[in-house]
């Protein structure tokens, strides 16, 4: 899921920013490494409070309540990061690293 509405909340120094979302009541968390490196040597200054900003869930913590994001561009265009983005009868281009019992790993 690509979010274009997230909205920074919070910064962290250092360590990222907290989001929020006008479609779901869960907060989000963007970590440093996820941000783009040209943007991310002042947090503070690149991302004030308010900004809305585009990023890509990459995981959900249901426990917290907490959207895991990236806002890495390589991450935001890619048509598949997790299996979860594969459909039935999509065409991928992938390599095979290894055949066994269990399946294929691509």
């Amino acid at each position: 899921k690509v979010f274009t509405d997230a909205e920074v909340v919070r910064v962290v120094p250092k360590t990222g920013l907290v989001l929020k979302f006008e479609e779901t009541s869960a907060i989000g968390y963007l970590p440093v490494s996820q941000i783009e490196d040209a943007t991310k040597g002042n947090l503070a200054k690149n991302f004030e409070v308010g900004k809305i900003i585009k990023c890509r869930c990459l995981s959900v913590s249901a426990v917290d309540k907490t959207v895991h994001v990236s806002a890495l561009e390589s991450v935001i265009k890619a048509q598949i990061l997790t299996h979860s983005d594969l459909k039935t009868g999509m065409d991928i281009n992938a390599n095979v690293i290894r055949v066994g019992e269990f399946g294929i790993i691509a």
